[in-house]
């Protein structure tokens, strides 16, 4: 008041001044990695059939190269696409800005990649529709299996209810095969499937020639067989078609059972967690608890909805968009499975649509994008269900992408920052990259 107005006349003060009406604008992370209004944002549609990588890289490039040229594109920055809660930016090709650290997170041992107490240094993959910030280790933090075991469909998923048998289940689209007039198969009216084993058997089978087929079409057409002309099949009986019309002595239409049965899940059954879950779920709460105040659950995509092919095995969504190179996606595709599908997580894999989006293609080698790092890595995606099993998505350390099967490869946990994350310094290269720390 007017009576004190002097008091602090001629001496220190120590604390905070507040100065109204002065509202400066918090450093978030979103607003650094988009630029003032998104000036940072391409607005051209990748070509997702190719490779990405840099222009310097391209020009060494031929058709004789391992990255053949004519799978190459020169793409590289950060785009823009959609994903279940709106508009999603992601860096895509050779990227050098989005290097993020988390003050005080180091690694523990010390391996080929990295020592111990280095710092843990992420790669930032993109904004997510609801403005969190999914970020994936820029190396592995061990090796793990998707799942030890890999024999029945189920097995594909993050998770999975219990098995209490096999059923014949559906059957896959048309298809046509070609033969010989004296090609000889077993045709049988009725056919059984093994609940336990998931091996089918025909029941009294008859052997017919095509030509036989051909002259009398009732021998054969609506018949189940295992195109095998032997009375035991090979395979253990895993395979089972039904013949739809005998169009000539070179051709039969038929449809594909779905390969080794289709798995009777318990919908009531406790979920249980693949091998790979639980590696996760355990590196988190080894080395993340203390910082899980910067996290938020987001969506990861096990794509668990399928198609048969003309054999009857299961190919996963991701494998019939990755494998024919189409438009990859961030939205996951809702599946009718008692296994996979989408999950809201704090910590989980990219999926190799994801990987698509960074610069990566389909059985094309790149070393050249972001995510290549020194050891073949998995993903969150399935491809197929087959004779020998489940495969996974994987990035071999050139960059190439393919399925496996039982294989222990490179694990690089992804999380999601909170959208209301702010650094304290950097400019997301890697000599100085964005530096979170707890509040």
């Amino acid at each position: 008041n007017r009576d004190n107005q002097n008091h602090f006349l001629n001496k220190s003060i120590n604390g905070k001044i507040k100065i109204e009406g002065y509202d400066k604008e918090a450093p978030t992370l979103a607003k650094a990695i988009l630029g003032s209004s998104n000036q940072n944002v391409i607005t051209d549609t990748p070509d997702f059939s190719k490779a990405a990588v840099s222009q310097e890289y391209y020009d060494t490039l031929t058709e004789e190269t391992a990255t053949k040229k004519s799978r190459a594109i020169v793409e590289n920055g950060l785009y823009s696409d959609i994903d279940a809660d709106g508009k999603t930016y992601y860096y895509r090709g050779h990227v050098e800005n989005n290097y993020v650290k988390i003050l005080g997170l180091k690694w523990d041992n010390t391996d080929d990649y990295h020592k111990k107490g280095e710092d843990m240094l992420f790669r930032i993959v993109r904004i997510n529709g609801d403005g969190t910030i999914r970020i994936v280790a820029d190396e592995p933090i061990g090796t793990s299996m998707f799942n030890k075991q890999y024999d029945s469909e189920e097995y594909a998923g993050y998770t999975y209810k219990t098995r209490i048998g096999y059923e014949m289940g559906d059957k896959g689209e048309e298809m046509t095969r070609t033969v010989t007039p004296d090609t000889v198969y077993y045709f049988a009216d009725e056919v059984k499937i093994n609940r336990v084993g998931g091996n089918y058997t025909l029941i009294n089978p008859v052997s017919h020639t095509i030509s036989e087929c051909f002259n009398n079409k009732s021998l054969c057409e609506g018949k189940y067989t295992h195109f095998e002309s032997n009375i035991t099949p090979s395979n253990h009986g895993f395979y089972m078609f039904q013949i739809t019309k005998i169009e000539s002595e070179t051709s039969i239409k038929y449809q594909a059972y779905q390969f080794h049965g289709k798995a009777i899940l318990n919908p009531n059954s406790k979920s249980k967690d693949s091998t790979i879950k639980q590696y996760l779920d355990n590196w988190y709460t080894t080395n993340m608890t203390k910082y899980n105040s910067l996290f938020a659950s987001t969506i990861y995509c096990n794509d668990t909805t399928s198609i048969f092919n003309e054999l009857g095995y299961l190919n996963y969504g991701a494998e019939n968009r990755i494998r024919n190179r189409l438009h990859p996606t961030y939205i996951c595709p809702k599946t009718n499975k008692l296994y996979g599908g989408e999950y809201y997580l704090k910590i989980g894999l990219l999926s190799a649509d994801e990987a698509v989006f960074a610069g990566g293609s389909w059985a094309t080698i790149n070393e050249n994008y972001y995510l290549v790092n020194n050891m073949d890595t998995m993903f969150f995606s399935i491809g197929e269900f087959y004779v020998r099993g489940t495969t996974v998505f994987e990035m071999r350390k050139n960059g190439y992408i393919s399925g496996v099967y039982g294989k222990e490869s490179g694990v690089v946990p992804v999380l999601n920052l909170r959208a209301d994350t702010l650094y304290e310094k950097g400019n997301g290269e890697k000599s100085s990259p964005y530096t979170i720390k707890l509040k």
